[in-house]
């Protein structure tokens, strides 16, 4: 299910999670942006500003990943951020062959 289709419960839910999960400044989850280095040119990992929640770290992305699954259906997996010194982390979809055999199975039935 895209975000777009969401209703408000399931969007409630999904910042609930968020919130109870990531790294939270003012109430609202953080976000990854680009380094000092990177915006002097300095440094490239090779990724720019593509603001993904940040999680402390891989239990609390873990954690997340799977209330996020219990509520979409949707996989995801966590990774540790190349920019990150300290080791956050982010979650991104779970494209791996054998999930998404299972998502076409879930789908014809």
């Amino acid at each position: 299910m895209a975000r777009g289709d969401q209703s408000d419960e399931e969007k409630r839910a999904r910042r609930k999670i968020l919130r109870k999960h990531a790294r939270v400044h003012a109430g609202r989850p953080v976000f990854c942006g680009p380094s000092r280095d990177e915006m002097r040119g300095a440094a490239d990992y090779g990724i720019r500003r593509n603001g993904k929640v940040i999680f402390d770290n891989r239990e609390k992305a873990e954690a997340a990943a799977a209330a996020l699954l219990a509520l979409t259906g949707e996989r995801f997996r966590p990774y540790e951020c190349p920019r990150s010194r300290r080791g956050h982390c982010h979650l991104t979809h779970d494209r791996s062959p054998a999930n998404r055999l299972e998502r076409e199975r879930k789908e014809r039935a």
